[in-house]
């Protein structure tokens, strides 16, 4: 589905309400925690998530975006660094002007998925949003770029950011990792794999994954093979129980 080494980047753009573009002004407290004011024109967004303002370049929390994308804002816009970092090491950052958060923009527009690595809290209020776009066919889910792809069907390159959907056939332990199967295989179908500590962080949230035979669930992470293709869970955001 998504190929974070490989991507292309073709220009979108998303307009900010007319309402909102009334401050031709940029405040910015940057990763540097250095502050400055500056002129915004268009914010560019590149896959993952990245975002270069006055110069200086973060990664934006919770979201990523298969494409690049061209935000318009003259909107008062703060970038406020989190404190948390990716799987790769990046520091993370929050953006909003005067229409609210970028992130929110973003995944409702239908220009961006929600991360993996998302927090519990993000998750909560990101992944209702992308339902929503996704149901729309807005943006990047109506061009095909980005789909839900059938768990007996798994296609894709390992590293491939994927989002999948089918019903658990089986869970079991295998020393310290907790696996689920989706397919009577387990050598040559779909795996999701978790930690011991990971199954048991999510079980305190909420989802239980020891509990999940039988349910219909929606997966997201990146792609990788050990017999068959399989996902490593290890957040919250990762794991979402359909009815």
């Amino acid at each position: 589905m998504l190929y974070p080494t490989e991507l292309r980047a073709l220009a979108r753009r998303l307009t900010a309400p007319p309402a909102a573009r009334q401050a031709p002004v940029l405040t910015l407290t940057l990763l540097a925690w250095i502050s400055s004011v500056v002129t915004a024109v268009a914010l560019e967004v590149r896959p993952p998530a990245l975002v270069t303002l006055a110069e200086t370049e973060f990664v934006l929390a919770d979201v990523i975006v298969p494409e690049m994308v061209m935000i318009d804002t003259a909107d008062e816009v703060q970038a406020t660094a989190t404190g948390l970092h990716d799987r790769w090491g990046r520091a993370l950052a929050t953006l909003r002007d005067d229409a609210g958060p970028l992130a929110e923009r973003l995944v409702a527009e239908g220009w961006a998925l929600v991360s993996p690595d998302a927090t519990a809290q993000a998750a909560t209020r990101l992944l209702p949003i992308e339902a929503a776009a996704r149901d729309a066919r807005r943006g990047f889910w109506g061009t095909g770029r980005l789909r839900v792809q059938d768990a007996a069907g798994v296609r894709g390159a390992t590293g491939d950011l994927m989002v999948v959907a089918g019903r658990v056939r089986a869970v079991g332990w295998v020393r310290d990792r907790l696996y689920l199967n989706f397919g009577e295989d387990y050598r040559t179908d779909f795996t999701a794999r978790i930690e011991r500590r990971d199954a048991r962080a999510m079980a305190r949230n909420g989802v239980d994954p020891t509990t999940l035979q039988g349910r219909q669930v929606r997966l997201r992470g990146w792609l990788r093979y050990a017999g068959g293709p399989l996902v490593d869970i290890v957040g919250p955001a990762q794991i979402e129980v359909l009815p």
